[in-house]
This record gives C-alpha cells, sequence and structure tokens, in this order.
C-alpha cells in the first residue's frame, strides 16, 4: 500500500491460521496477528518496499504478533523511523535497511536465519 503524504491509515488483522499470500507494508500500514502466539498466524510473504533505496522515508509502518518468511528467502524489512516489527517469528532471514536506513526495530522475536542489519 502506497500512502505517503496521505491521510489514509490502514490497520491488517489475521486471524489465527496459515495465510498463502503477500503483504506489502506501506506508508500508514500496521499489521496483526489475532493469535496468542507468533506462531498462530502465519503468513507466506512480508515485504516493506525500500523506495528506491531510500529507506529513510519509510516511516510509520509495522507489524506484530504473526510468523512470517516460509518460501520467501530474506524478508526486506526498509524502515526507518516509527517503524516496530514486535513479536514475530521470521523463518529464515531478515534484512533490516538497505542504504541509509535508520529508527526501525525488532523486539521479542525469533529469527531462525540470519539477521542482516544493514545501517541499523
Amino acid at each position: 500500500m502506497s500512502a505517503e503524504f496521505s491521510d489514509s491509515r490502514y490497520a491488517l488483522f489475521f486471524k489465527p491460521g496459515n495465510h498463502q499470500c503477500s503483504v506489502n507494508i506501506g506508508y500508514y500500514t500496521y499489521l496483526y496477528g489475532l493469535g496468542e502466539e507468533p506462531s498462530d498466524t502465519v503468513i507466506r510473504d512480508l515485504y516493506s518496499p525500500d523506495n528506491c533505496g531510500k529507506a529513510l522515508t519509510n516511516f510509520w509502518r509495522g507489524v506484530e504478533n504473526a510468523e512470517f518468511g516460509h518460501g520467501q528467502g530474506t524478508i526486506p524489512w526498509h524502515v526507518s523511523q516509527a517503524a516496530p516489527m514486535r513479536r514475530t517469528r521470521i523463518v529464515g532471514d531478515i534484512l533490516l535497511g538497505q542504504g541509509y536506513a535508520s529508527g526501525g526495530y525488532l523486539g521479542n522475536s525469533e529469527v531462525t536465519g540470519t539477521i542482516y542489519a544493514g545501517s541499523q
């Protein structure tokens, strides 16, 4: 979802289960898994666009309480300020920034592969 400089806000709620979908977390978008544990809500792919290598403009987005990455490969989480990833389980690798990025964070989460910190 692309909503830079928009007054639109998006919250995506996923019930527990296995969701075979790709989710693009754009501006002003937050994704919540509604299970008790992150592994209760499995989403195949997660994508946060890098805005042509300018992750410093990727604000106000986040994910919480879900599991991602089944077969996706490395998950790109190119974000800047106000962009948390909390209480997640990443199956595979995660790349926390491409080019210049700052201010995003990964907390209370499990990554089964490698965390590529980039400039975070």
